[in-house]
């Protein structure tokens, strides 16, 4: 008896289901701003014409007239916020922020998360009474054209875009993120007794000087005649504790809680307690660390210090820590230049440099009497001459003060006379260096040098060095700025000169004046430029 098998048949190739088909990407969808943000803009835009009608009202309005006119003005200013609130959305393509704008002028544009310089997360108290923020997104080489501002946007909105932009600058094959720490964090009473110090009213003895010189150029009687007898110095000591103690809220209040928080490879800059700011910090672009020693920093034993990013410009490239302790300088600028050494030997200027520092710092005392006494002709202006003995204190202390150093990675300048300022830039960060001098620096064998970088920071001036040793200095950043960028060649108008010889006057910078200026030589001048 014949049977069939009962056993499975064989499938062939040809038979087999076809692989699936992995899902076409799912299109993002575009993304408005919260339904707030038109009412918040119409309020800023709306209050900055309160003058207006504060002069109208002054001058005999009728209140309800104003009032109407303020309420057509609202209208008006909400009615264009709302349609621009409409014409305005964005989205996230992967690692790219798009973002559409325009009412009459329809305008793309498509930001690489390689391009994001930072992204700034702002809470002022009205966002966060209404639990939304602004996201400022800056640029990298953006050159006129402005930041993206998503202004504003729900918090939880605001983190993730923050997010998603910090983690597309990653490299292809990172570790994954490391859990946030907190890197820093500023002492409250450090902050205190800065904000406390720093207060403008402490000027107030100096006025009071100059007022009591002024003599019969100041009628005190009829200026204070408002005043019952006798209680004068009762209302300027109550009014200067209630400044003062504004004053300091002001600062407090402004950088509360400050704190760098580590994330993955970056820090992030956190600080304030009605506008709460959170600022991304990427060390790698960190071309330039700024320290400021102020009277106030001494008497509170804090420092400023400022993280310059190189960047298109805007201040949101700037990370300012007001109230640093002595103690944890070191550390904290190792977090801001990691793998960086920064302790290079400052050596003082010739002693040259001395007579221009007192002149630079006494001038302007000689010009103002001379001025007063042209105006006043009285026999008491030749007082103010006395002036002349701290404006020369002044200048000795400023030359003292006067300084350079460099290593390997860093090049450090440092000058000052009431506040200290150190700048320490790194050498892979230098863009060109050039070494002007004046008439006056020439004849003392002195130089002054400028070193350029990306903006915000743009430059940083060395001021009356030897000579040689500026040019000397300049040909090596400058030589070493184009081993960063090998596929550039000098320029060809670029020459050197004999360091003696080469010089640069300066606008308003006769025997003294500032340096503060950029790219214009007179034509009774030389100069070397160095660089690109």
């Amino acid at each position: 008896m014949s049977g069939f098998s009962s056993a499975p048949a064989k499938m062939l190739p040809s038979d087999a289901p076809p692989p699936p088909v992995p899902a076409p990407p799912q299109p993002v969808d575009w993304q408005r701003l919260h339904p707030a943000s038109p009412f918040l803009n119409a309020i800023i835009i709306a209050s900055r014409a309160w003058p207006v009608f504060l002069v109208a009202l002054i001058n005999g309005g009728s209140p309800l007239v104003i009032a109407a006119l303020l309420l057509l003005a609202a209208s008006v200013m909400l009615a264009l916020a709302f349609v621009r609130y409409l014409r305005f959305d964005y989205r996230l393509e992967g690692t790219t922020l798009v973002v559409r704008s325009g009412v009459f002028v329809r305008t793309t544009r498509t930001i690489p998360a390689d391009r994001v310089q930072q992204v700034t997360r702002n809470e002022k108290l009205r966002h966060r009474l209404l639990g939304v923020a602004e996201v400022l997104v800056e640029v990298a080489g953006a050159g006129t054209e402005p930041d993206v501002s998503l202004s504003v946007v729900a918090q939880h909105e605001a983190e993730r875009i923050r997010v998603r932009l910090h983690d597309a600058r990653r490299a292809v094959g990172a570790a994954p993120p490391a859990p946030d720490r907190i890197a820093f964090e500023q002492p409250n009473d450090a902050l205190l007794r800065w904000a406390a110090i720093s207060s403008p009213l402490f000027m107030l003895p100096a006025a009071g000087a100059v007022i009591g010189a002024l003599g019969d150029a100041v009628d005190i009687e009829r200026a204070w005649g408002w005043l019952p007898d006798g209680s004068q110095l009762w209302f300027i000591s109550v009014a200067g504790l209630l400044g003062l103690a504004g004053a300091t809220a002001i600062n407090v209040i402004r950088f509360y809680e400050l704190r760098l928080v580590q994330t993955d490879d970056n820090l992030r800059l956190e600080y304030g307690l009605l506008t709460h700011r959170r600022l991304e910090l990427p060390t790698d672009r960190v071309q330039a660390i700024v320290t400021k020693r102020s009277p106030a920093g001494r008497l509170s034993r804090t420092v400023g210090l400022t993280a310059h990013n190189a960047s298109s410009g805007g201040d949101a490239t700037n990370s300012y820590l007001p109230a640093v302790p002595l103690t944890e300088q070191p550390s904290l600028i190792g977090l801001l230049f990691p793998n960086v050494d920064i302790s290079a030997s400052i050596e003082g200027h010739p002693r040259p440099a001395l007579r221009r520092s007192v002149f630079r710092w006494t001038r302007p005392v000689v010009l103002i009497v001379g001025i007063v006494w042209i105006a006043l002709r009285t026999s008491w202006v030749p007082l103010l001459f006395l002036w002349l003995l701290p404006a020369g204190a002044l200048g000795i202390r400023a030359w003292r003060v006067l300084g350079h150093g460099e290593n390997d990675d860093v090049v450090l300048a440092r000058r000052g006379a009431i506040t200290d300022q150190t700048v320490a830039v790194r050498k892979d960060r230098v863009q060109s260096a050039s070494v002007y001098a004046n008439w006056f620096q020439r004849r003392l064998s002195l130089a002054t040098m400028q070193i350029e970088v990306a903006q915000p920071l743009g430059r940083v001036v060395v001021r009356d060095m030897d000579a040689t040793e500026a040019v000397v200095l300049a040909t090596t950043l400058a030589e070493q700025a184009r081993s960063e960028r090998p596929g550039d060649q000098p320029n060809k108008h670029q020459e050197q000169q004999d360091p003696l010889e080469a010089g640069d006057l300066a606008p308003g910078d006769h025997g003294g004046g500032s340096q503060d200026h950029r790219g214009e030589h007179p034509p009774d001048s030389h100069s070397v430029e160095i660089g690109e």
